[in-house]
């Protein structure tokens, strides 16, 4: 009998690496936007510029942390993408939420979390020195 999985991301919850509740695929954009006007009142004004569709994401409403899950499966996560999560992380920094990112390899293996703050300010420090 052949045991037949959809695609990456149902091997990824099938995973006890990060087999836990409340993991979800669609609606990231739509959610993030949610909490930011809970928060400011307003529409996230940089929807557009900051989309992002992560493999799998969960909110922590109670702790307020937005954690994003990202399969290298077939290809390295892209700068673009990284500094797309980099702008995430200060906007929601800035109405007190954290932002985490998770990476993993093929399979849900080897999980690392990339440290965004850090990310940050070590892209301030380099667009500085290029404007020197």
């Amino acid at each position: 009998m052949a045991f037949n999985i959809g695609g990456i991301e149902d091997l990824i919850k099938l995973s006890s690496h990060i087999n836990r509740p409340g993991l979800e695929k669609f609606s990231f954009m739509k959610t993030i936007s949610k909490i930011w006007k809970e928060e400011e009142g307003e529409h996230f004004p940089l929807q557009k510029s900051l989309f992002i569709v992560p493999d799998l994401f969960k909110i922590d409403y109670k702790n307020k942390e937005i954690h994003c899950h990202e399969i290298e499966d077939s290809s390295m996560l892209s700068k673009g993408k990284l500094f797309k999560y980099i702008d995430l992380w200060f906007y929601y920094d800035s109405v007190f939420w954290i932002v985490r990112l998770f990476v993993y390899d093929r399979y849900g293996l080897n999980k690392r979390e990339l440290p965004l703050c850090s990310l940050f300010y070590a892209q301030i420090r380099l667009d500085l020195k290029n404007k020197k």
